[in-house]
This record gives structure tokens, C-alpha cells and sequence, in this order.
């Protein structure tokens, strides 16, 4: 059997034996008109929230949306912590490309009484434990673009799906038959997979849908590095769980959840990254190829294990099966 996936600007491909099982998980398209239920659901009960948008690519799966909320709202803030700090004024220009007045969330100058916050709802496996409930997921986004965590007396969330291209996918978790002993994750190709700050991303939401003691394959090109300096110390200065739980900064965020994902489960990377940074601050094997990485699985697990493939790591919230 033979799989495709993206890395960088191209695909790259793995053989896979028959005796393996392997189940591609993924959402499926919904209607845009969907989003109609969604917005109303969310705003009931709220008079005029303050409109705060958790930022995640492309910004057409947004659209449809933002389309419906014109009417209804003027000036929208924006979180941006999920894109390469050297993205994030891109982000803002798609977004307000859509006809919105978008502008980052850092500039909320004061407490909003009301929020709808919306999210994509890959945002929810990143932020697990940093905040569950609505009103501490606005804060901690908040507290990661700076401000002093403001309060707000109700907060309404929407989440979001939709996949790589801008098209609305269902936001209910995709989840195997089974629980498997590998998954095989791609970031989504380029932009994507550009940087380590977006791939660990696809890395950390797709080891939820392997068991603990399994491994996760992550294959993602990282053609521009890191993606932030800051991300490097964030790194290091986790290794041994020495960093500083009060750190807000996204960096710091995704470092914690990365020393989750390598302390219950393997971790390799595919990747073009000099080996001195996915050994020294990751700790963890890189290979040349996504074949190469595919045979270390076949040795640590047979070739009779059972397997998952996301090919939009991003964008795909995917889960352990439901217990029986």
C-alpha cells in the first residue's frame, strides 16, 4: 500500500505493508449555510459582545462567517498566537481582505462585558489544561498577546471547522475504530509545515489520537526554521520541566505541550531541520525521509500493528475511540 502526503511545496509518499491496519482520519465537508445555526446558537442570550477571533489559516474559512457577523459587528480583535510571529500582519491583512475591521486582540483596551469568541477547533487539544472553560480560554489568549487577562462576565464560543483549502468541515472529533499504536501526521504542506512553531501544532493535536506508548510520525519540511526565537528557549528551557508555569507566552505553551506529547509517547521527525536542533531541543530522532520514518515504526510496533494517517495535521481534530 503506498500513502501521499504534503512536505513543503511537494508530496512525498511511504509503502506501507498489506498486513498493516491503517485508517486515514478526517472530517467531512459541511455546508456553509451551517454556519447559520452555529452564530445564532452562539449569540443567544448575548446583546452586543465584543467579537474576538482565535486566528488560524486560511483565512477563507473564516468567510462565510464573517460574512454573517458584518451586519451585526463593527471592529473584531484578533489572536494571532497560532502563526509565526513573522506571519501574523499577513493574517490580519486576509482577514480584513473578507471586509472586516480586524485588529489584534492586544489592543482590547478595556474588559469587555460580553465576547463571542471564535475558534478553530484544533485550538481546543493546544490550550487543554491551560483553560477549559469559556471565560478562561478568553483570558488566556489574552494573557499570551500581553494584556493583564481581563474579565469578562460571559463568554460565548463558536468553534469552527475547516480544513487546509478554506472549506467548512464538521467540528466533531474524527476517531478511529481503535486505538492506535502509530499515527502518521502531516502538517499540511507549505505554508503549513514552513516553520517548527506551526509544526509542532499539527504534532500536538495529532498525538491525541495515539494511545500512550504509541508513536507519532510527524512529517513537516520546516523550510524557514523555527518560526520564532523566542520558540528555542521555550524549548530548552523546558527540558527537565524546569520552565516557569506562569509564562504566558505562546512559545512557552506549545514547549509544555510538546513535553507532554514526548513523555507518554515516541516521537520522529521527517524533516529538512539540521539534526543539532530536533536532537538538542527536542530530544527527539529527525530522518531524511518519511519512508525512513516509517520503517522505524514497522520495528517498533510489527508490521502487523494498528496505524492512523492525518494528512492535515492543522486541521484535524482527531481523538481516541469513545470508551466502552
Amino acid at each position: 500500500m503506498e500513502f501521499w502526503l504534503r512536505w513543503g511545496g511537494t508530496s512525498v509518499s511511504f509503502e506501507a505493508p498489506e498486513e498493516l491496519v491503517i485508517r486515514e482520519l478526517k472530517h467531512e465537508p459541511i455546508p456553509q449555510s451551517h454556519y447559520q445555526a452555529l452564530l445564532g446558537e452562539a449569540l443567544s442570550g448575548l446583546g452586543d459582545p465584543t467579537v474576538v477571533i482565535d486566528y488560524h489559516p486560511p483565512a477563507s474559512g473564516l468567510g462565510p462567517l464573517l460574512e454573517l457577523l458584518r451586519e451585526k459587528t463593527g471592529r473584531v480583535y484578533v489572536s494571532l498566537w497560532r502563526v509565526p510571529p513573522a506571519m501574523r500582519g499577513a493574517g490580519l491583512e486576509a482577514l480584513e481582505a473578507l471586509g472586516i475591521d480586524a485588529v489584534p486582540l492586544s489592543e482590547l483596551a478595556e474588559a469587555p462585558r460580553e465576547v463571542l469568541l471564535i475558534c478553530h477547533h484544533t485550538t481546543r487539544p493546544l490550550l487543554w489544561g491551560f483553560s477549559d472553560q469559556p471565560a478562561d480560554l478568553f483570558a488566556q489568549l489574552a494573557r499570551m498577546e500581553g494584556l493583564d487577562a481581563p474579565k469578562a462576565a460571559r463568554v460565548s464560543i463558536l468553534e469552527t471547522g475547516y480544513d487546509s483549502a478554506g472549506t467548512p468541515t464538521e467540528t466533531s472529533p474524527a476517531r478511529p475504530p481503535y486505538a492506535p499504536d502509530s499515527v502518521v501526521v502531516s502538517a499540511g504542506g507549505s505554508p503549513y509545515d514552513s516553520t517548527l512553531y506551526t509544526a509542532l501544532q499539527a504534532l500536538i493535536i495529532a498525538s491525541k489520537a495515539c494511545r500512550e506508548g504509541g508513536t507519532v510520525l510527524l512529517a513537516a519540511e520546516c523550510a524557514e526554521g523555527l518560526g520564532s526565537p523566542r520558540l528555542a528557549l521555550a524549548l530548552y528551557d523546558s527540558m527537565g520541566g524546569a520552565a516557569d508555569d506562569s509564562e504566558p507566552s505562546p512559545e512557552f505553551v506549545l514547549a509544555k505541550r510538546f513535553r507532554e506529547v514526548v513523555g507518554s509517547r515516541r516521537v520522529y521527525l521527517a524533516t529538512s531541520l539540521p539534526r543539532s536542533i530536533t536532537q538538542t531541543l527536542l530530544g527527539v530522532k529527525s530522518l531524511d525521509t518519511l519512508q525512513e520514518g516509517f520503517s522505524q515504526l514497522l520495528r517498533i510496533h510489527s508490521r502487523e500493528h494498528r496505524s492512523a494517517l492525518i494528512a492535515e495535521g492543522l486541521h484535524t481534530y482527531a481523538l481516541l475511540p469513545e470508551p466502552q
